[in-house]
């Protein structure tokens, strides 16, 4: 089994953290690039400090870029890239003084997920990142979500498709170093599975 290279980083992407993101209100900072390959997070435009600047793996996490977020499932210009030690400093930033939020259940996005890269945190999509490139279903897996340890247990809500080959590159990208997971072979649904569609991996429901 390939593991991951870190030791004290948290990592990502943080699916919880977009996973219930209410609708969008309040003040927003517009952040990374977002896109299919990511962005840099400078912290955002108009001044706003620098609460993407990061020295290595592992030190990158997803936060809703908005008081209330979106109600739908999230995207690359829902969420901004940050450190994670500047988690609450950047909410805080964002949203100095909270408002109430419509009441609305987000859809989880399990494909997004933060790096760092060339000292600053960076996002992206992996369903159109090239560590789900494929040829065939053959390079294809399921995996539950883009956090660097993979959960022993998930459900459909958590599911992305990755290629294969590109596992450990992932594991170096967001986990820090010697970081440990644990040890277990989590069993994804039976009723659902990887594809190569498009040139990408994607989840789609296994065929009786």
């Amino acid at each position: 089994m390939l593991r991951p290279r870190s030791n004290w980083g948290i990592v990502l992407v943080s699916a919880f953290l977009v996973a219930a993101l209410p609708m969008a209100c309040g003040s927003e900072v517009e952040g990374g690039n977002g896109g299919a390959g990511g962005g840099g997070g400078s912290g955002g435009a108009g001044g706003a400090p620098n609460f993407g600047a990061c020295a290595g793996p592992g030190q990158c996490t997803l936060v809703k870029n908005s008081c209330c977020g979106t109600c739908s499932e999230p995207t690359l210009a829902d969420v901004e890239p940050v450190h994670v030690d500047r988690v609450d400093e950047y909410n805080t930033f964002v949203c100095p003084e909270p408002s109430a939020c419509p009441a609305c259940a987000g859809a989880p996005n399990p494909g997004l997920f933060a790096y760092c890269e060339a000292g600053s945190c960076a996002e992206a999509d992996v369903a159109a990142h090239a560590f789900s490139a494929c040829t065939t279903a053959a390079d294809c897996t399921l995996r539950f979500g883009m956090n660097c340890c993979e959960p022993c247990a998930g459900g459909v809500p958590d599911l992305v498709a990755v290629a294969s080959s590109s596992l450990q590159a992932m594991y170096d990208l967001v986990c820090a170093p010697q970081m440990g997971c644990p040890e277990c072979a989590p069993i994804h649904p039976s009723e659902w599975k990887a594809d190569c569609v498009a040139g990408h991996c994607a989840v789609v429901p296994a065929m009786p």
